[in-house]
């Protein structure tokens, strides 16, 4: 029973530096760096910080956990809604 951290599937949305954190303490159990949906982010800088960048659908259908570090602005707001989570 519970969830096994080392075999379990995180993601992230967004770069930030909390979710820069949230890659360091998973990697303490054993977990690899997730995925990131950032449609702010760009492809040469998710390579210069080892960042494997994935659409928000993958993200949210793939991923085990989902950890969502952004600020709430009108381009965020609603990111993750009825449609997402259904």
């Amino acid at each position: 029973m519970g969830t096994n951290f080392a075999t379990a599937r995180s993601a992230s949305s967004g770069s930030a530096a909390s979710a820069k954190a949230l890659v360091k303490l998973l990697a303490g159990f054993g977990m690899k760096p997730p995925p990131v949906y950032d449609p702010f982010l760009s492809k040469a800088d998710a390579i210069r910080h080892g960042v494997n960048l994935v659409p928000i659908d993958w993200l949210l259908g793939e991923a085990d956990f989902v950890s969502i570090h952004c600020p709430l602005t009108e381009q965020t707001q609603n990111l993750i809604g009825e449609r997402e989570l259904a």
